[in-house]
């Protein structure tokens, strides 16, 4: 058993991250604050038989033009935080706090952190910055720059962000394409990982560098008629819906414009014999079809959420997500 020290009133949560090995640094001068904020956003205070949503951010200040993201700054005394968390709903107002500094603020119209990405978006215009928030699931949020961690039904589980594979995927792209727009590779990792991934919807999507030439066509089937569109955060709402209705895959030209949906992947004798099965129908099917075409990426997002990108029937990126159980 741990025995609490007055001073150290955070120091069981502590000791379970610690034994648990979740990777959350608490060895720079905001650790204490980080503690604090996580112990609240567990278990805020019930009002009506409902536990509140709830958001801090933490940081060491502000990047360049970092405040830029708020519409409005209130400061308050660290003494009335507890008082003020009611203000603070995780999505578009925050308890801000720094080892100087704690403040109510709320984001600029546009900027709410309801999704993965936008909270790591808007970690970029901090120093050392993590938000932590409670969801209206119950679920407990951590972000950083690195990882994404959550607390529900008593586990901790942490995954990889997609700026992690950035690099990995763009050297392929470089090498295979000088015509590609290389920020689509990022556009595609942060849709698979931080969209379809946490929703649990399965699919795949190919990227083809090149034109749809009769050889490529060969490979993909007629598919369903799309809307004129290009991938984008704004037609993610669009793609993840129609994605989570229809089986196969989405086909994305080298510009991000969408081409088809509901496409059935083919592949040659010859990928056949030199790819064999593995991870399933959907990853094999996919694999098989990077090889037969090396100038594309193809990615497949599993039912359980791990997103796999293929390229020239080679594995790029395999996500997973790690679990700490007490």
């Amino acid at each position: 058993m741990v025995k609490l020290k007055a001073h150290q009133p955070f120091e069981f949560l502590r000791s379970e991250l610690e034994a648990l090995k979740v990777p959350i640094e608490l060895s720079d001068s905001n650790a204490n604050i980080i503690l604090e904020e996580i112990s609240y956003a567990l278990s805020p205070p019930v009002h009506e038989q409902k536990n509140p949503c709830y958001g801090a951010i933490i940081s060491d200040g502000f990047a360049e033009r970092g405040d830029d993201v708020f519409d409005y700054i209130f400061d308050v005394e660290d003494t009335t935080i507890p008082s003020f968390r009611i203000y603070a709903d995780g999505n578009y107002s925050f308890i801000f706090r720094t080892n100087n500094i704690s403040s109510i603020v709320s984001l600029v119209p546009g900027f709410p952190a309801t999704d993965e990405i936008k909270a790591i978006n808007i970690l970029q215009n901090f120093k050392n910055g993590i938000i932590i928030q409670r969801l209206k699931s119950g679920t407990l949020r951590i972000v950083n720059q690195e990882r994404i961690i959550e607390h529900k039904e008593r586990r901790w589980l942490s995954k990889i962000t997609s700026q992690y594979y950035y690099a990995l995927v763009q050297a392929y792209v470089i090498a295979n394409s000088v015509q590609t727009i290389e920020h689509l590779a990022n556009e595609l990792l942060d849709f698979c990982l931080h969209w379809l991934s946490p929703l649990k919807i399965g699919a795949t999507i190919v990227w083809l560098f090149e034109n749809m030439s009769g050889e490529i066509n060969r490979g993909l089937s007629k598919g369903e008629i799309v809307p004129a569109m290009t991938l984008s955060r704004v037609t993610y709402p669009m793609l993840l819906s129609a994605l989570s209705q229809l089986d196969r895959a989405l086909v994305v030209d080298r510009n991000g414009t969408v081409k088809k949906i509901g496409v059935t992947l083919t592949s040659s004798i010859e990928s056949e014999k030199e790819i064999p099965e593995s991870g399933g129908t959907r990853h094999t099917t996919a694999k098989r079809f990077s090889y037969d075409n090396p100038k594309s990426l193809v990615f497949v997002i599993s039912e359980d959420g791990p997103v796999s990108v293929f390229g020239a029937g080679n594995t790029l990126v395999k996500s997973s997500m790690d679990i700490f159980a007490k």
